[in-house]
Formats: C-alpha cells, sequence, structure tokens
C-alpha cells in the first residue's frame, strides 16, 4: 500500500508513490501533511498525497486513535 512506509527507501525514478496523512484535520496533522508536502517537492519525489480526514476512512487503514505526531 504505501512504499517506504517503515524506512523503506524510496524509488524516486518509478511510479507515483501514494502517502496517506491520517487524521481529522487537527492543527497537527495539517502540519504534517504541509512538511510532507514540502519534503517532496523538495526531493523532486513523484507522489500523490491525500489526507485522510473521514473517521469512516480513517478506520478503514486500521488506525484506531490519532495525535501521534509530537
Amino acid at each position: 500500500m504505501l512504499q517506504g512506509v517503515i524506512g523503506n527507501p524510496i524509488d524516486t525514478e518509478s511510479e507515483e508513490t501514494e502517502i496517506a496523512i491520517i487524521g481529522e484535520g487537527c492543527s497537527r496533522c495539517n502540519q504534517l501533511e504541509q512538511n510532507v508536502i514540502n519534503i517532496v517537492a523538495e526531493m523532486n519525489i513523484r507522489s500523490d498525497i491525500e489526507h485522510v480526514r473521514d473517521i469512516r476512512e480513517i478506520v478503514k487503514y486500521g488506525v484506531i486513535g490519532s495525535g501521534t505526531y509530537d
């Protein structure tokens, strides 16, 4: 599903990388989304960044709690 999710290298020359920001839209997950956008742009990584805010969709990822970004 998400390439590089556990620290594996991402091949920036291959297909577009899928990145999902999981969170209902608090300031922390919004900041994380902006940080990810900035990083992939700086590193020229082709990516599809999605911010999943709908609780029904979040549950599909197996996330049972949020607020883990400090």
